[in-house]
């Protein structure tokens, strides 16, 4: 998947930043204090909370039992203050469109159940309340499509690998970010049917010792 245009409302300093375009290389110009950390911080935190929905149940438009570490989102540092007292239930809101390969299509249909034109909306939406997840398709199929907001969610989730580098780090910020590049390819291992053929093995030759 690639993700050609994120927009954002209500984050930070930020009002509306509206359909950004991204490309492989994306370079943000401008002044100091306008916002251009705002931006690339509220996308890695959409990003981020795209790749941990795997296995989520998603009613209502709604992540049920989410439970997230303020590190990606804390409301009374990450919603505009100056709308915090006239907002008190306000979110921040980020919309991300991806373009689909014609594989990650069928792939789509396969996993899915639905037919896509090669581009996917999702909107996030973040706040005090579990976030929200939505996906933004006009047309007749739309409705159909936020009826499995669950299976798009982990199609998502899967094709989404995100690793945010600040410009100024601790050497413990520079272990953190590698020991979870670590963690997530080694849950991938863990999936690999060698590896669980292994672990039984393993387990049948530990079991006389431990009897």
């Amino acid at each position: 998947m690639e993700l050609v245009s994120f927009s954002v409302t209500n984050y930070r300093s930020i009002t509306t930043a509206y359909k950004l375009p991204v490309k492989q290389v994306t370079i943000l110009i401008g002044p100091n204090n306008e916002g251009k950390s705002n931006i690339l911080r509220a996308l890695v935190t959409a990003l981020e909370v795209l790749q941990s929905l795997g296995g989520r149940r998603i009613t209502g438009g709604r992540l049920r039992s989410y439970y997230d570490s303020r590190e990606t989102y804390f409301w009374p540092h990450d919603f505009p203050i100056s709308l915090q007292e006239t907002e008190p239930a306000g979110e921040s809101v980020f919309n991300l469109e991806f373009r689909l390969t014609g594989q990650e299509v069928d792939e789509f249909y396969k996993e899915v159940g639905s037919n896509l034109n090669g581009t996917l909306p999702i909107q996030l939406s973040l706040g005090r309340k579990e976030p929200g997840f939505r996906v933004i398709k006009r047309g007749p199929g739309g409705p159909a499509l936020s009826k499995k907001a669950e299976k798009i969610a982990n199609f998502v989730a899967k094709r989404i690998n995100i690793n945010y580098i600040p410009a100024i780090r601790t050497a413990e910020a520079a272990e953190e970010i590698v020991a979870r590049m670590v963690e997530r390819e080694l849950s991938a291992v863990e999936q690999d049917a060698a590896f669980q053929a292994a672990l039984t093995e393993v387990t049948k030759l530990q079991q006389p010792v431990l009897d």
